[in-house]
C-alpha cells in the first residue's frame, strides 16, 4: 500500500463557501472517489449553504452559481468538475520516532 495524504479542495463561484476534505488514499483517482463519496454523504449539509448568494451582475449570465436540487446534481457536478487542481497531494503517510532534544 502507497498510501498517500490528500487536500481535496472545491469552491464555487460568486460564493464564499467551499468543501475540503482531507483523506488517505494510494492516488488520485481513488482520491477523486473518496471525495465524492463524502460530499454525497454530506449532502444534506452542502445544500444549506447558499452557493448563490454572492455573484457580480456584471459577469456573463451562463456563469451564474450552481444549485444542487440532488444528490445525482451534484455527483455530476463533481465528477464534471474535479481535476488535478482540486485534488493536492500534501505528503505520503509517515511514521518517524525523534529524539526531542535532537538537533
Amino acid at each position: 500500500m502507497n498510501a498517500k495524504i490528500y487536500k481535496c479542495a472545491i469552491g464555487f463561484k460568486y460564493t464564499s463557501h467551499y468543501i475540503s476534505v482531507i483523506l488517505i488514499a494510494d492516488n488520485y483517482n481513488e482520491a477523486k472517489i473518496k471525495f465524492i463519496s463524502k460530499c454525497l454523504e454530506k449532502f444534506d449539509e452542502i445544500k444549506r449553504i447558499d452557493f448563490q448568494m454572492f455573484y457580480d451582475k456584471n459577469e456573463a449570465f451562463d456563469r451564474l452559481p450552481v444549485k444542487f436540487e440532488n444528490r445525482q446534481d451534484l455527483e455530476k457536478y463533481l465528477f464534471e468538475n474535479i481535476d488535478s487542481d482540486t485534488i493536492e497531494c500534501l505528503e505520503e503517510c509517515k511514521f518517524e520516532i525523534k529524539d526531542r532534544y535532537e538537533n
